[in-house]
């Protein structure tokens, strides 16, 4: 797992980085050339973080197993902003869920038969 974070000194404690050791996580932080990444971390863990507590209700210590589901809705659900998933901006196409594998989509099966010949 990785965790993109701002240059904020909260992150460069001996503490957290044991605690990112301990459970595999990588951490990155947003590059300084371009200050203006700092407040899109912050707004995505805030949508991640309201995730997970609609997610959570009162068993709270189960946040471990939720984190992967909360960044699959997170990762493929569209911005209102953008009207396309963070998934679709990074790799240039929607995400395919595992049920449309085993059950093949409309769209899985348009993908599956696509010949770049016929371009």
């Amino acid at each position: 797992m990785v965790i993109i974070t701002d240059n904020d000194t909260l992150f460069a404690n001996q503490r957290i980085h044991d605690f990112y050791e301990k459970h595999q996580i990588n951490l990155k932080y947003a590059s300084i050339c371009h200050p203006h990444t700092n407040g899109q971390a912050v707004a995505a863990n805030k949508n991640i973080l309201n995730i997970l507590k609609k997610r959570l209700d009162d068993a709270k210590a189960r946040w471990p197993e939720e984190l992967q589901g909360a960044l699959w809705a997170y990762n493929t659900a569209p911005s209102e902003v953008t009207q396309e998933s963070p998934f679709s901006l990074s790799f240039g196409m929607d995400a395919v869920i595992p049920i449309e594998l085993e059950h093949l989509s409309p769209r899985v099966e348009i993908t599956a038969n696509f010949e770049p010949e016929t371009l």
